[in-house]
């Protein structure tokens, strides 16, 4: 099926959602402060989780860092493009039908839309060197939905996605997730997942390719929660709805976030700054307030990253009353960012991503507001440390055992891999899996 083209009136749209023991009831919305119009949409909450791992919080120390309008750091440098502007014009320009847009304000053409005549999106392209091939390439036209992205237009992609609906039934979407870990323009790292709307939790099947000859020779599962969470431990929440300071606060919070979390990801790479861009501007993120259950800051449910493939492109994210408050949550800039990338990088992969050092978005949450190191945007690259890419930020050299994951019993992360050897279980149970090193120094 065809994606629809949508006219967009506003930037973004806010959902003022009353909460109570048996669910939300929507109201009307209101508008960003980037936009003179407004328009009426609904949303109601999801399902609460019950993650209890800190959620980063710190502001960097960085000479460079960014304060906003909001009286929030972040670490997205001086100078350079204004993402928000940028996004704002390009999004104007798509609801204008026009395909061939400037995403960081450069004046170039950076970004390539396709339509069918009926207008239906068929092809995104992010050009980066804008020398009139793409790099990044988004495909709607098949069965099977793609991304690939081939830095050095040799062929053999370094990041693809696969999407596909389940024939029998279209709510059940495949994600074959793939990606290039050391720089060798070969994808030695993969995940696979089918989300269920009606289902909690999702399996997903990682493999690697240990040794980088072709074959992926390590397979595990992991378990996450479908709705992802933004996770803190907070004491108290109660029922409530976006009262029109927290409407407020949102809108200003997410206009930072555009614009100095894009320019943070821009000094580490301008394809990721683009992406992260490219859905900002193409999609309609949908924010809603929600009671929570005291012990996370956001949600977003990954279900509705189908409509970046299919549908309507409606992107919810609900922040919790705890989310509004800097007691664990820390800024509510950097907490709707983490959110966003859910949208652009996908799930966590394992136990919340809290305690995992390959999860790219606590990755890029540390790298652009957590006073973050060379091997936090390394996670948020998928690269290993070392990468130049990271040279700007304060180094992390390796050293010592790596962080490994136990996939076994309770699957969970050790702090290096032989803490894991002590603590894996064994037994005939586990006989066929084995601790692996993960994360930037694996």
């Amino acid at each position: 099926m065809g994606r629809a083209r949508l006219a967009w009136t506003v930037a973004w749209t806010l959902v003022a959602v009353g909460c109570s023991d048996g669910g939300g009831s929507s109201s009307s919305s209101s508008s960003s402060s980037s936009s003179s119009s407004s328009s009426s949409s609904s949303s109601s909450s999801g399902s609460s989780g019950s993650g209890t791992a800190s959620h980063s919080s710190g502001m960097p120390s960085s000479s460079s860092a960014v304060v906003s309008s909001s009286g929030v750091a972040s670490s997205s440098g001086g100078g350079g493009p204004d993402f928000l502007a940028a996004v704002v014009a390009a999004r104007a320009a798509i609801a204008n039908g026009q395909t061939n847009l400037d995403l960081n304000g450069d004046g170039q053409t950076d970004y390539r839309r396709t339509l069918d005549g009926s207008g239906i999106l068929q092809r995104e392209e992010l050009d980066l060197d804008q020398d009139g091939t793409p790099e990044m390439v988004w495909d709607y036209t098949g069965t099977t939905r793609t991304f690939r992205e081939d830095r050095d237009h040799d062929g053999a992609p370094e990041r693809t996605t696969d999407v596909t609906q389940d024939p029998g039934d279209p709510t059940l979407v495949t994600y074959v997730q793939g990606r290039d870990t050391n720089g060798d323009g070969v994808v030695d790292y993969r995940v696979t997942y089918t989300v269920d709307p009606a289902s909690p939790t999702i399996t997903l099947e990682l493999e690697e390719d240990v040794d980088f000859d072709g074959t992926f020779d390590w397979q595990e599962s992991a378990t996450t929660n479908r709705i992802q969470h933004a996770i803190a431990s907070v004491s108290t929440s109660g029922p409530t709805a976006c009262t029109p300071a927290q409407q407020a606060a949102l809108e200003a919070a997410f206009d930072n976030a555009v614009k100095n979390a894009t320019s943070c990801l821009n000094r580490m790479d301008s394809g990721k700054a683009l992406d992260f861009a490219r859905t900002v501007a193409g999609a309609r993120f949908k924010l809603g307030c929600i009671a929570g259950d005291g012990t996370y800051c956001a949600e977003a449910d990954v279900d509705n990253a189908k409509y970046r493939w299919w549908g309507t492109d409606d992107l919810p994210i609900n922040v919790t009353t705890a989310g509004f408050g800097p007691a664990g949550c820390g800024s509510l800039e950097a907490t709707l960012f983490h959110e966003m990338m859910h949208y652009v990088d996908g799930l966590h992969e394992i136990d919340g991503g809290t305690d995992d050092p390959a999860d790219p978005i606590y990755g890029c949450e540390k790298a652009c507001y957590g006073g973050g190191n060379s091997q936090d945007c390394a996670a948020c690259l998928g690269t290993r440390q070392g990468d130049s890419r990271c040279d700007h930020l304060p180094q992390q050299p390796c050293a010592g055992s790596p962080p490994a994951y136990c996939p076994c019993g309770t699957p969970r992360m050790y702090a290096s891999e032989t803490l894991c050897a002590v603590g894996c279980p064994r037994g005939l149970s586990c006989f066929a899996s084995r601790c692996k090193p993960r994360g930037p120094c694996r």
